[in-house]
C-alpha cells in the first residue's frame, strides 16, 4: 500500500493521496471520480424587486405629476405636485438601492466533487481563489494516487 501523501494543508483543510478532509467530513479519494469548481450565481431577488418597485413609483409620480399639472387651475394641483414629487424621490432612491445591490452581491464558488453516487458540492466559499487551490490541489492527489 502507497504512503499517505499531504497535498495541501490549511486550517480544517486537508488533502492527501488517500483522503479529503473538508471541515466536518471526509471524502476517500478513492471515491472521487472527478472534481471542478463551481459557480453558483448570486440571488439578486432583491435588486431586481427594488427596480420594479422604483420604476413603478417613479412612473406613478409621473402621471400624478401631470394630473397635478392639469388641475393647477382648480387650486388643487400644488398639492398634487408635492406628492408626486415625494413619490417620485423615493422611486428614485429604489432604483439607487437596486443598482448597489446587484453590485454588492457576488457569486459563491464551490468544490464540486463526483462519485458513484452523483455529484456534491462540498466547500462554498465567496473566494474564487481558494476554491480552486482545493480543486487543484485534489486533482494533484488523485493524479499522485494513480
Amino acid at each position: 500500500m502507497p504512503e499517505e501523501v499531504t497535498v495541501f494543508q490549511n486550517g480544517e483543510l486537508l488533502i492527501t493521496t488517500a483522503r479529503a478532509v473538508l471541515g466536518q467530513k471526509t471524502y476517500a479519494m478513492a471515491s472521487i471520480t472527478s472534481v471542478s469548481a463551481y459557480v453558483i450565481p448570486a440571488n439578486q431577488t432583491v435588486a431586481v424587486g427594488l427596480l420594479i418597485l422604483g420604476l413603478a413609483l417613479v412612473g406613478m409620480a409621473g402621471f400624478a405629476g401631470i394630473f397635478g399639472i392639469a388641475t393647477l387651475n382648480t387650486g388643487g394641483g400644488y398639492s398634487i405636485i408635492v406628492i408626486s414629487a415625494v413619490i417620485g424621490i423615493l422611486g428614485l432612491g429604489s432604483i439607487v438601492g437596486g443598482i448597489a445591490a446587484f453590485k454588492s452581491t457576488k457569486p459563491s464558488y464551490a468544490v464540486r466533487i463526483g462519485s458513484a453516487s452523483g455529484e456534491a458540492n462540498v466547500l462554498i466559499s465567496k473566494d474564487r481563489t481558494h476554491i480552486q487551490k482545493i480543486v487543484n490541489a485534489i486533482n494533484e492527489a488523485i493524479a499522485k494516487r494513480g
